[in-house]
């Protein structure tokens, strides 16, 4: 089969997707106007500059996508996200086409903005099917398509291969640094995920729990204004910023901890959240209808209202009374992304979406 890709180039998603249909056999071709990272270079092909020319970079991108799909005749193009690549996608005229929902894009932008909203609506009604990680995400996809549109659930998953070693001993000291609890989040240094409002509450929780770390992974445009906060509550003893991690060492990180935090003000269903229940973590996460999906209250992990920190304080200071419960949590949570989140069985699924798709057409 052929299949055409719109994406960021930068994205880990888009990488762990067309390394698995390259490795089924498939031909691809990935359109960007972000190269960023991606690892495929021979497949993938620039169409657009990534910033200026307004509105008009859209109608620019949509043309060269438009040509590159007639000069290669793909049997099914996939865009990834709506905003942006979806509009490209619709706008190419191109049947079967299947969009993917990344959760920003219709949970804040096409609320922000009638304009992006009606962008958003005309590109999910050109599509042949949609996916959505999260129901809560599928339900605003039909909210703006006018319940006139095929939504699946469709999981990025988790590669449970890569979380089956113990870190060595060296690196699991660099992560917990001594300490007998250590906190993690992987989400990017950006003021959607609140990183500010973690480091805050760890500073309202450190009296309670001296013997705590506080991991920041990633580097972001927010990266040195919240190191200079922490340096500012005086809690830099405390935390430590790893800078960007590749995909075994993030995972050895994630092993090396005990309770993931991602409390962002809005989420669907994040990677990073499964990548935790791989690796056995207790969670504290925002209170949001995708994280209601996977995490039951005082089951397998706790809520806190996104920018509160108080309540986030309290979280942490609730869950580190019994390590045992930690640990408890952990195993369910392990347990729930092995039934519902994995890669493979994923992938699989959405091969024989394409192929029913193009076979129906």
């Amino acid at each position: 089969m052929k299949i055409c890709y719109l994406g960021d180039g930068g994205s880990v998603h888009n990488h762990f997707m067309v390394e698995w249909f390259l490795r089924r056999g498939h031909e691809i071709l990935f359109l960007t106007d972000d190269p960023g990272s991606f690892p495929f270079t021979q497949v993938m092909q620039v169409i657009a500059p990534r910033h200026g020319w307004g509105p008009l970079r859209h109608l620019y991108a949509a043309l060269q996508v438009r040509r590159w799909i007639q000069r290669w005749a793909p049997d099914v193009v996939h865009a990834h996200n709506v905003t942006g690549y979806g509009y490209w996608g619709a706008l190419s005229g191109f049947t079967p086409l299947v969009l993917t929902a990344w959760g920003s894009d219709l949970n804040i932008l096409a609320d922000q903005n009638p304009l992006v909203r009606f962008a958003v609506s005309h590109a999910l009604r050109k599509a042949d099917f949609i996916t959505g990680d999260a129901e809560a995400l599928c339900r605003k996809a039909r909210e703006l398509s006018g319940e006139k549109i095929d939504v699946r659930l469709f999981q990025w998953g988790i590669d449970f291969a890569q979380f089956q070693h113990e870190p060595d001993d060296e690196y699991r000291r660099w992560i917990r640094g001594g300490r007998d609890l250590v906190f993690i989040s992987t989400r990017r240094l950006r003021a959607v995920y609140n990183i500010d409002v973690i480091i805050r509450a760890f500073k309202k929780a450190l009296s309670h729990l001296p013997s705590s770390r506080l991991i920041l992974v990633g580097d972001d445009a927010d990266k040195q204004k919240l190191e200079e906060l922490t340096g500012e509550l005086d809690v830099g003893d405390h935390v430590l910023f790893t800078g960007w991690l590749s995909q075994d060492k993030l995972i050895d990180a994630l092993l090396s901890s005990d309770v993931f935090l991602s409390v962002p003000s809005s989420d669907s269903t994040a990677l990073s959240l499964l990548e935790a229940f791989a690796a056995r973590l207790a969670v504290i996460v925002s209170d949001l209808p995708a994280n209601h999906e996977w995490i039951e209250e005082g089951r397998n992990g706790l809520f806190s209202a996104p920018g509160d920190e108080d309540r986030l304080a309290a979280a942490m200071i609730e869950i580190a009374r019994d390590s045992a419960r930690i640990a408890e949590w952990g195993r369910i949570n392990r347990r729930i992304a092995e039934e519902r989140g994995d890669r493979e069985k994923e992938m699989q699924k959405l091969e024989a979406w394409y192929f029913k798709t193009v076979s129906s057409g």
